[in-house]
């Protein structure tokens, strides 16, 4: 009998620990940032760390200014991750770059004739054997075996393979830095804002979240807490 009510009693509380975290998916949330910075989602508020405002994320609520960029316009993380994965590119990098170059839009055409989510160029996308440029995953594919390209020519230098991926390598090769174009330049400026919001560059998943169960409390960490 002490053996059967211990099992009922693990039950009992690996059942409430699964409703408390799908009850997520429907509960009000609160977004927090720690003092060291950490953002965490919760599903109530927590003396621990100060409360931003509240709004809402992706169905949830918290302010604009507090909501994590994967929640956001996640539509194409997987193809994201997958890329980031395959070509070693950092997850927040590829993101920024299809928000500067395209607003996440897949059927986008340049005035130059940059097409897609990663704007490429009909000759750049013909030499990467991509057969629809307008295809989400065959265009993010190809953009970041692009963006690897640029990274590897010069030497993880992050503002020049940016520049060579905005104005070309020949341009950058020619002026020997940094076009001083300054669409480049804005480029440049953007894609580094953005990669602060969805990850850095060095991390192939920089917007991943960790669920924590802390004293009661179900929280959602974009680091893990200690």
């Amino acid at each position: 009998m002490v053996v059967k009510w211990r099992f009922c009693a693990i039950l009992l509380v690996f059942t409430v620990g699964q409703c408390a975290i799908s009850g997520l998916a429907r509960a009000e949330i609160y977004s927090y940032r720690d003092e060291g910075g950490k953002i965490h989602l919760a599903n109530r508020p927590s003396g621990r760390i100060v409360p931003l405002r509240r709004g809402i994320v992706n169905g949830y609520r918290a302010s604009p200014e507090s909501r994590p960029a994967s929640l956001g316009n996640s539509r194409y993380d997987n193809l994201i991750h997958r890329a980031a994965e395959y070509y070693r590119v950092g997850f927040g990098l590829i993101k920024a770059v299809i928000h500067a170059e395209s607003g996440f839009n897949t059927r986008a055409v340049s005035r130059k004739g940059a097409m897609g989510l990663m704007q490429l160029m009909p000759g750049t996308a013909r030499e990467l054997g991509i057969r629809d440029v307008f295809d989400p995953e065959q265009n993010i594919r190809g953009g970041t075996r692009y963006l690897k390209r640029m990274l590897e020519l010069y030497n993880d230098n992050l503002r020049l393979s940016l520049a060579a991926y905005n104005a070309g390598p020949g341009t950058v090769d020619r002026i020997g830095g940094v076009p001083p174009f300054p669409e480049t330049h804005d480029y440049i400026r953007r894609v580094l804002s953005l990669m602060r919001v969805y990850g850095s560059a060095g991390s192939n998943g920089g917007d991943r979240l960790f669920r924590v169960i802390k004293n009661g409390t179900v929280m959602l960490s974009n680091r893990p807490l200690p």
